[in-house]
């Protein structure tokens, strides 16, 4: 009985000449390699000296060999952008291409996503709109893609985690751009008691980082833990984040301790998330300064707020907007 058919034999690949796709890397016998022409595995027969027009022929199968064949195979892998592409300038992101990265976050090619970004990146994209408008979306496009039951619990926390993967390597390029500063502020940022560090808190500290100001990044089991934190070092500021607006009564609490305990006597604090960029009205109810829109205003924000409170004004439920 005939064995299961061989498709590489359907697309005119022999088996001896089978191309590995993932590594790009192909057999010695797939091309000649020029000068001298190949030999049958087990001939005895020596290699015969190539003529000018087959060694020609030879140096162009080579070429195409290194050159063309490698990047048609690129061409077809999902979600690489060739280099070949052309510059990107003044692009940005539209909802299909957020979906785009959130799928390509959850496929089984756990590189597809970084590349997708460096790519961009090198066509001229900005970080600033790679991490607002396409990283951050594409991290809220999974959490409602699982709302909806149309992802698992793991693709939603795989994905997540290779988004931020991302981050951190286009991080030190992010953070080239940093403001020298004679003086570092320094900002606690955390997430709310029982929630975790989410990818747009991680995205606040690094547009603080570039602003120059020196990042503490910590998660606490108690307000006993915080209030131990905010006692033994300096802060110019706190900032909150939380998920869930069941969570406010404990970030009240929170937030009235890091003020009860801080050693800055005029600490600011801040609070941020899905939550306040719904209702910022809520932001006075918990006891914060401000709330910010995104992440690239929040530092800028900071600096008013620590200003203001500095000069003896009102400080209280101040937010930034966009633009």
């Amino acid at each position: 009985m005939p064995g299961p058919r061989d498709t590489r034999m359907d697309m005119g690949i022999g088996r001896d000449s089978d191309v590995t796709q993932a590594s790009g890397q192909y057999p010695s016998g797939m091309l000649s390699s020029g000068m001298m022409a190949p030999v049958e595995p087990g001939s005895d027969c020596p290699p015969r000296q190539l003529s000018a027009s087959q060694e020609r022929l030879a140096m162009l199968s080579r070429a195409i060999e290194a050159e063309v064949i490698p990047r048609l195979i690129l061409a077809r892998r999902p979600g690489v952008l060739l280099e070949a592409s052309g510059p990107l300038n003044g692009w940005t992101p539209a909802f299909e291409d957020v979906a785009d990265l959130a799928r390509l976050a959850i496929a089984r090619d756990e590189t597809l996503a970084s590349a997708r970004l460096r790519a961009l990146h090198e066509r001229g994209v900005p970080l600033d709109t790679l991490y607002m408008d396409l990283l951050g979306p594409a991290a809220r496009h999974l959490g409602v893609l699982w709302e909806d039951d149309e992802i698992g619990f793991t693709d939603v926390t795989t994905g997540t985690w290779r988004l931020r993967q991302a981050m951190y390597e286009l991080s030190p390029v992010f953070l080239n751009e940093a403001e020298a500063r004679e003086q570092k502020r320094r900002v606690l940022l955390l997430p709310a008691i029982g929630e975790q560090h989410s990818l747009g808190m991680l995205m606040v500290a690094e547009f603080f980082r570039r602003s120059g100001w020196d990042v503490r990044c910590e998660m606490v089991a108690s307000d006993g833990d915080l209030a131990r934190i905010v006692q033994r070092e300096w802060f110019d500021m706190v900032g909150f984040s939380v998920g869930a607006d069941d969570r406010l009564d404990s970030l009240r609490a929170s937030i009235a301790v890091s003020r009860q305990a801080s050693r800055n006597l005029q600490v600011v604090v801040m609070a941020g998330g899905p939550v306040f960029l719904h209702h910022p009205e809520l932001v006075a109810s918990v006891g914060a300064d401000g709330t910010a829109a995104d992440p690239a205003q929040a530092a800028a924000l900071a600096e008013h707020l620590i200003h203001a409170r500095a000069d003896g004004l009102p400080t209280r439920s101040r937010q930034a907007g966009p633009g």
